[in-house]
């Protein structure tokens, strides 16, 4: 069973990779540093199905492989937003009193938060002008992954993982 578990926490991170690849590829017509986050699909359904650990696991090792392939500068942003969104996830998960998509929602907007404290530390504190632009791509970004993950979740709940 081992095995499999490992093999699965594989094809996880290798999908939020993809996800975070294809992403990169694909310009949008956004302001600078809104994106949708397809990679944080993959981390909602660890969390709901297999776990907090392996959820933080996943997320990690994901948005440290997407650091050294696409660029290290931003390391210090990804890793400030996931912890901060992982954690807040955790927590209204745990509160039994959101939905998934509300719990999606809520990571998206913590995820620029985390952001924009990195870059108010390294880049000063002019840097929270942009917050509005991030909160408001947070919650649209937040309400489309936590939709799909919704659907995502609903197809493999019958799956013995």
């Amino acid at each position: 069973m081992k095995g499999k578990r490992i093999a699965l926490y594989g094809l996880l991170v290798a999908l939020a990779f993809i996800f975070s690849y294809i992403e990169m590829l694909i310009p949008l017509p956004l302001p600078t540093g809104v994106k949708l986050g397809a990679a944080n699909i993959v981390v909602l359904i660890a969390l709901y199905l297999l776990g907090v650990k392996e959820a933080f696991s996943i997320s990690m090792v994901r948005i440290l492989l997407s650091g050294l392939a696409f660029g290290i500068n931003t390391l210090p942003y990804s890793l400030a937003g996931a912890l901060l969104s992982l954690g807040v996830m955790v927590l209204l998960k745990k509160s039994d009193k959101f939905g998934l998509a509300g719990v999606s929602v809520a990571g998206g907007v913590a995820h620029n938060i985390g952001q924009t404290l990195v870059a108010m530390a390294l880049l000063g504190a002019n840097m929270m002008y942009y917050f509005p632009v991030l909160f408001f791509g947070g919650l649209i970004a937040g309400v489309l992954i936590g939709l799909i993950s919704a659907v995502v979740l609903k197809k493999l709940q019958g799956l013995k993982l």
